[in-house]
Parts: C-alpha cells; sequence; structure tokens
C-alpha cells in the first residue's frame, strides 16, 4: 500500500477503465458451502406454467358452485303465502249531496249529480 503524502494510506479497488482498457475481466463464479448455508440455490425454471392457471380455473368454478347451491332456496324451506288485498270503502262520501241541494241542477257538477242520485238517492 502507497502513503498519499498526507500520512493516510490508500487501499487498492477494482474500478471499471473501459472496455480493452484493463487487465482484468468480471466473472461470477458460485461456491457450494452447504446446504442452507448460502444465499444462492439451483432451481427449475420453465416447466408447466399452466398448471396455477388450470388450478385457479378450478378453484373459480367450485366457488361460484358452492356460492350457487348455497343461495338457492330449497323445496323444504320455502313457504310462499299468496297475499290477497280487497278494495277498502272510503270512509267518507265523495260529496256532500246536502250542501247547495237548493241550486243543484245550476250548481253541482255532472259528477256530483250522478254520484248523488245513485249512491245517496237524492
Amino acid at each position: 500500500e502507497d502513503c498519499n503524502g498526507a500520512g493516510r494510506q490508500q487501499e487498492a479497488v477494482m474500478s471499471w477503465v473501459g472496455s480493452g482498457s484493463g487487465g482484468y475481466i468480471k466473472e461470477t463464479t458460485y461456491r457450494y458451502v452447504g446446504a442452507g448455508s448460502g444465499e444462492f440455490h439451483v432451481v427449475q425454471v420453465g416447466g408447466r406454467p399452466w398448471v396455477p392457471l388450470v388450478g385457479g380455473v378450478v378453484l373459480i368454478v367450485v366457488a361460484v358452485f358452492v356460492l350457487l347451491f348455497c343461495t338457492t332456496p330449497s323445496d323444504s324451506t320455502t313457504n310462499v303465502k299468496s297475499v290477497h288485498f280487497e278494495p277498502v270503502a272510503p270512509t267518507s262520501a265523495p260529496f256532500d249531496c246536502s250542501a247547495g241541494v237548493s241550486n243543484w241542477e245550476a250548481g253541482w257538477s255532472n259528477v256530483k249529480k250522478s254520484w248523488c242520485c245513485a249512491d245517496a238517492g237524492v
């Protein structure tokens, strides 16, 4: 190691100096250090990429069938009753046939005349 003149030692480091300008090349090598002791492992790449896709489709189809089965009511639990509504008679008459009876011909509408004649007997 060389001194830089200020009393400190300089450290030599490997640096990139351009293609074809240096005396060394960088190579990547691996050394076996024991199972579970290293940071890299040989793994298989490629293979069967369709397996996760088929598995996902099967899971979705099963989920849809389960959902349909759980939400469809069965005949034993279905109890539908029909409801029939009767018309309700009005609680009050639509016209007061005693009001304006002295001038009924000119003062009453045709609807009031018909109703009072047919329903009230006036």
